[in-house]
């Protein structure tokens, strides 16, 4: 029953709270500072091999909760930095893997809207991000199911399309490509 109080309770929230990632067509005001922390929990004892539902025994059940910091900083209204930086905590519950800690991979992200365009009975966004990510301290990057990261330098690009209907519905597309270094 708590779990469903705090769902309700998030989703009343949402209706007047706004985030802003890289991902999507939220921007801070010129001039403004949007920082907080996020936190993200996730685990599992099953993965998917192809068509077939795998246990693993060596690993039993792997965990991962993520504290992340970030900021975002309204450059102009069309155009915002959002630097992200996450601690993260893996861990099994049995087998032979040991979990990790640690500061992971700061992110730096250049968000700008290019264009916001009346049609029909709403409106068109035109957006992309210029995203780059790299190690902070030196995790270990083998056993995959309990690294921190990935031990990459990433560069990627984002572009993102929205209509946004009068009503408030909206449909958005985005594409994006990544470049990362080699481990």
């Amino acid at each position: 029953m708590k779990k469903l109080y705090t769902l309700f309770t998030m989703l009343a929230l949402s209706k007047v709270l706004l985030a802003q990632s890289p991902a999507d067509l939220q921007f801070v005001p010129q001039g403004n500072i949007c920082a907080g922390l996020s936190y993200g929990y996730s685990s599992w004892d099953h993965y998917w091999e192809g068509d077939t539902l795998r246990t693993n025994d060596n690993v039993g059940n792997v965990t991962r909760q993520q504290i992340t910091a970030g900021f975002n900083i309204g450059i102009l209204d069309r155009l915002n930095l959002i630097v992200m930086l996450p601690y993260i905590f893996t861990n099994t519950n049995s087998g032979t893997l040991n979990g990790q800690s640690g500061i992971s991979d700061i992110s730096l992200n250049l968000k700008g809207k290019f264009a916001e365009l009346t049609l029909g009975k709403g409106k068109i966004f035109i957006a992309g991000n210029l995203g780059f990510s790299t190690p902070v301290s030196n995790y270990l990057v083998d056993y995959g199911p309990v690294n921190i990261g990935n031990g990459t330098t990433n560069l990627s690009y984002r572009q993102m399309f929205e209509y946004k209907f009068d009503k408030g519905l909206f449909i958005n597309a985005k594409a994006n490509y990544t470049y990362r270094s080699n481990v």
